[in-house]
């Protein structure tokens, strides 16, 4: 009986229903005027008339009364039916004539994973089967009484990243336009954002405050990257949030396949800094493999500029969920400039986005390095140093080609130039790679912040002492601005001993032992020069504990000491490197012989190696990532940029402190793009972001307390008949049923307006 009786909970417009009831008073109030509106005179002539319609006053008052009741309740019913008035689900009028209402919110991941081909008839992948899904259910709702939001998963930098807090889209009431929405959604190969999406969800649950049932679905592959990967506590408080939200339930359907397996290319990376066209010094790369749930074996291959490459990989490859590695040795390129590395995995993978990986490097040829000199003596013609302190370096580094190596000079990798530690102040610096100071005296505070600035931006910067070199100004300038790797504490002088021949401090310095990356090449080499080199002075320096700077290599200890001096020094600052050596690079009896020893170029190459880079960085990018070419990249003309199918993407122009920056909108496909500047063609590698490729499936449970452990109906992928209707069946929607009688009591005011209207009649 109780049921019987609530036939309505709300309404979504109460102020339309007041609204209606207000005008009631209108007929009504028309009415008693009309009964006031003529002024009774007693005519004879008429009392014979009045006689007669005495009989069919009661007839002319029900008649009147009828007609008030008809369009007072029309004005009511239609306030009410604007208002739209909902009931409950057991109320046997809802059952008959409501229509359901609500709001009905779609989380789509179509984030890279979705891709999986599933192979389903009439759905390729999973996100053509969760479209799929979306769609039938959206023909369960009710036109005009149920509205639809969809919601993709994608990573959206330009909408998030800019304003976290834009209100929702307006939900659809329209569903062949939602089930359109849903047809239009793309396969992208960004990261999957569940708890972004999420949060944009409780928004619109948060914004449809008027409806009265809200229902979620989320439709998704329920791989380990989306639930496990990072979601956390925000998470888990999204999901209470939802529960409390959505009064209709939360509804998750696993459109993933079991066992899904999925070798991917986790990485491709060089194994040096810098690579050249020195052969000795060839590069090797090194590629991560990994793979997700069962399968067969793999294979790799590997291409330089598309051209495949002969490797020592073995032709099968078990792949699981461990880091697999395999090298690309001694690669070999045509020439200078950038070029594209890529590896590929064949095997029997679905998901085929993350098999290839590629890498731009930005071969090293004809680098410029300028070296400061201390000390100089007289040049040459070409303005060189012909013995400065700076002369070792440049030999080591850039040596007179002979006049008939024509190969020599075209692979050449270092351009040095030399100036004076004078000249340096008013000395641009932007276009060298490297820059030496080699026994610069006096280095003022304005040199060491551009010196500071240069490295950040990712330049090199060499630090080598020398007779002028004073800790007071070098601490007072260069380690102020973080180009020391430490205080200079004091200048040590090696006690000399009675053999001249032992005289001086050995390199701390062992072939079988574990070197220092940047000197790999001399582990397990014997007689380099490196073990009998000899130093007499050195700038002790006191390298903070906890800091950064790592020992390339060391001083043995002093006689009498444990202490082990360090003698280069690597660190990093912002883009760049910093060396430091704490004698000079220059050969003389009273600081080192070492650069005189045959080792000593091969040590200068490989910090060179380490030290500079080629900034190739901004080649290599991830899907989702925006194209920004560094303003130092010389560009006679405006760049124009072309995916790898050929199709143009505009690249947006704006002033910068620096000039004209240009920049384009976030790359969504991967492959190799290309920027055109002129004549010139530079590739562009986008990746897709790795973190998405464990595609292993997770369990309802732990789906479930990844959201908080609130409550969720879960489902696989195909939409069993109690599914929708348990969710939509909350609330009854009347608005449209109301309306039917408002229609129908129009006709009938109508028909009793001319029915008992006033009008002359003839009079037999």
């Amino acid at each position: 009986m109780t049921g019987m009786l609530i036939l309505a909970i709300g309404f979504l417009a109460p102020g339309l229903f007041a609204g209606g009831a207000a005008l009631v008073s209108v007929p009504i109030i028309i009415h008693i005027l009309n009964r006031r509106r003529y002024k009774v005179v007693q005519w004879a002539a008429m009392n014979y008339l009045l006689a007669a319609m005495k009989k069919n006053r009661r007839r002319l008052k029900f008649e009147s009364l009828l007609l008030l009741l008809a369009r007072c309740a029309l004005l009511l019913l239609l306030g009410m039916a604007l208002s739209r008035p909902f009931g409950c689900q057991n109320s046997p009028l809802a059952a008959f004539a409501g229509r359901r209402a609500g709001l009905h919110v779609f989380v789509i991941d179509n984030g890279y994973a979705m891709s999986y081909q599933a192979d389903r008839q009439g759905a390729k992948t999973n996100l053509d089967q969760a479209k799929t899904l979306a769609k039938q259910m959206i023909r369960r709702l009710w036109a005009g009484s149920e509205a639809v939001e969809i919601i993709t998963t994608a990573h959206q930098p330009s909408t998030r990243d800019s304003d976290s807090t834009a209100l929702p889209p307006t939900p659809l009431y329209d569903l062949e336009a939602a089930r359109a929405m849903v047809d239009r959604i793309e396969q992208t190969y960004t990261a999957t954002d569940m708890p972004e999406a999420l949060d944009r969800a409780r928004l619109a649950a948060a914004a449809a405050n008027g409806l009265p049932t809200k229902s979620l679905y989320i439709l998704d592959d329920s791989t380990r990257h989306v639930w496990a990967g990072g979601g956390g506590d925000s998470l888990q408080q999204t999901g209470k949030l939802l529960a409390a939200g959505y009064n209709g339930g939360i509804v998750h359907f696993n459109v993933g396949l079991a066992n899904e397996f999925n070798p991917a290319v986790m990485d491709l990376v060089p194994a040096q800094r810098l690579a050249t066209l020195v052969g000795e010094f060839a590069p090797s790369f090194v590629a991560r493999l990994r793979a997700y749930g069962q399968g067969g074996d793999s294979q790799i291959t590997w291409r330089i500029d598309d051209a495949k490459q002969e490797s020592a990989s073995p032709s099968a490859i078990k792949l699981d969920l461990s880091d697999h590695s395999e090298t690309l040795g001694r690669a070999i390129f045509p020439g200078g400039g950038p070029h594209v590395v890529s590896a590929t995995l064949i095997s029997e993978d679905k998901l085929t986005c993350d098999d290839t990986r590629w890498r731009v490097v930005n071969i090293a040829t004809d680098l410029k390095m300028l070296i400061v000199e201390g000390e100089r003596q007289a040049g040459n013609a070409g303005g060189m140093s012909a013995g400065g302190s700076g002369a070792f370096l440049k030999a080591a580094l850039d040596p007179d080609p002979d006049p008939s190596d024509t190969l020599a000079k075209k692979n050449r990798l270092v351009n040095v130039e030399t100036i004076s530690d004078l000249e340096l102040s008013t000395h641009p610096l932007a276009d060298y790679r490297c820059i030496a100071l080699c026994g610069a005296s006096q280095i003022s505070d304005a040199v060491a912040a551009r010196l500071e600035d240069f490295v950040k931006n990712g330049g090199a910067l060499w630090v080598f002492v020398g007779p002028q070199t004073t800790s007071e100004n070098y601490n007072a300038t260069l380690l102020k601005h973080h180009l020391l790797p430490g205080p200079l504490t004091q200048r040590i002088i090696v006690p000399a001993t009675s053999n001249a021949v032992s005289d001086g401090l050995l390199f701390d310095f062992d072939p079988s032992r574990q070197l220092h990356p940047l000197l790999e090449p001399f582990y397990q080499s014997q007689g380099s020069g490196l073990e009998n080199a000899r130093v007499y002075s050195y700038w002790q320096v006191e390298i903070p504990q906890n800091s950064t700077v790592e020992r390339v290599l060391d001083y043995q200890a002093l006689p009498g000491q444990t202490r082990k001096d360090a003698a280069y020094t690597i660190q990093t600052l912002g883009s760049g490197r910093v060396i430091f050596c704490s004698t000079t690079a220059d050969a003389n009896d009273e600081w080192t012989a070492f650069p005189a020893k045959k080792a000593f170029p091969e040590v200068m190459l490989c910090l060179f190696l380490g030290s500079v880079s080629t900034e190739d960085n901004w080649m290599n990018l991830n899907v989702g990532d925006t194209l920004t070419p560094p303003t130092t990249l010389k560009m006679t003309t405006a760049p124009h940029l072309h995916d790898s199918a050929g199709m143009d993407i505009a690249l947006v122009a704006s002033e910068s402190d620096d000039g004209i920056a240009y920049h384009s909108p976030p790359l969504n496909k991967p492959g190799v793009y290309t920027m055109t500047v002129g004549p010139e063609s530079i590739p562009i590698a986008v990746n897709v972001p790795t973190s998405q490729a464990d595609t292993r499936a997770m369990d309802s449970q732990s789906i479930k307390q990844a959201l908080g452990g609130i409550d969720i109906d879960f489902q696989q992928d195909i939409l069993p008949p109690e599914a929708a209707a348990s969710a939509t069946d909350q609330g009854k929607d009347f608005g449209w049923s109301i309306m039917l009688i408002v229609l129908a009591l129009v006709a009938l005011e109508s028909y009793m307006a001319m029915k008992f209207g006033r009008f002359k009649r003839k009079i037999a």
